[in-house]
């Protein structure tokens, strides 16, 4: 998608900034025919929100989990460091979202 995403940019409809709008609009005169690689605009929109591209700085950005790869141990890397806690975590609190009358007081105000 990263790559469809700058393949495409120069034919997307931009603002008055030079920024690309959103949801992606392809120039007047352009359309789009769906492949066995992308059959939808769309998930290039559903790839900027979900990267964030809403916030203009980087570092302003909370909960950017969508990453570029290139060698298979990036990604490797990456998802080790997202979950190797995961079994510590799960022991941690799963048992703490066994009791729904419990939440349900903890989300209205009360005492667990």
């Amino acid at each position: 998608m990263a790559i469809a995403r700058q393949l495409l940019n120069p034919y997307r409809v931009h603002d008055e900034h030079g920024q690309p709008k959103s949801p992606f609009e392809l120039q007047p005169g352009l359309t789009f025919q769906k492949t066995p690689i992308l059959s939808d605009l769309r998930v290039i929109d559903m790839l900027e929100l979900a990267m964030r591209h809403d916030i203009p700085e980087v570092k302003d950005r909370k909960g950017n989990w969508v990453q570029s790869f290139g060698p298979e141990d990036d990604a490797r890397l990456f998802a080790t460091a997202q979950f190797r806690r995961y079994q510590e975590l799960a022991e941690k609190y799963l048992p703490k979202l066994q009791d729904a009358n419990q939440i349900a007081a903890l989300i209205q105000g009360g005492e667990a």
